[in-house]
């Protein structure tokens, strides 16, 4: 059976290189920052998992960071990640996972991502949260995007998931 998933922390990254090729041709979902210069070994990756996840990590090279044209879905644990999206047409799908607690952040980038030009590409967009985040009647009004699904647990130690798909 291949391998389709491989996530590593950034500092083990570097065993990207020693993969073998076969392994490499069925790998579609790694993880990797702006730091990473290995992805185009992988011929059918499709997905990766934002490894830059302080705010000190993040630096104008993230925000320049040019994907393969084969990436279309991002998952991101830092709102800073709207100016990487800008610069990578292929996103289709973007997942946030929001550790914050901030339901205001989220609103604003929600909001942003429905108004920019640069970011029409994004057609699915999934937000999870550890907390009951709440969503203002007025947002519906001026958003690109229509809630799909929300995912609540009873229990209050899973996450809950908001699905969003452009108008």
């Amino acid at each position: 059976m291949p391998l389709k998933k491989l996530c590593l922390p950034h500092t083990y990254t570097s065993v990207y290189y020693c993969l073998p090729h076969q392994m490499k041709k069925s790998i579609t979902k790694v993880t990797g920052g702006s730091f990473s210069q290995t992805l185009e070994q992988f011929e059918n990756l499709n997905h990766i998992v934002i490894i830059e996840q302080q705010q000190q990590d993040l630096n104008n090279d993230t925000f320049n960071w040019k994907l393969p044209k084969i990436v279309t879905k991002i998952t991101s644990f830092n709102y800073s990640a709207f100016g990487f999206i800008q610069n990578n047409k292929s996103i289709k799908k973007l997942k946030l996972l929001d550790r914050s607690m901030d339901d205001i952040r989220f609103l604003l980038f929600l909001k942003d991502l429905s108004s920019s030009p640069e970011c029409t590409h994004v057609q699915t967009f999934i937000y999870g949260c550890s907390f009951n985040c709440h969503i203002p009647n007025d947002l519906y009004i001026n958003l690109n995007y229509t809630i799909k699904y929300s995912r609540t647990s009873l229990d209050y130690n899973f996450t809950q998931y908001l699905k969003f798909t452009r108008n």
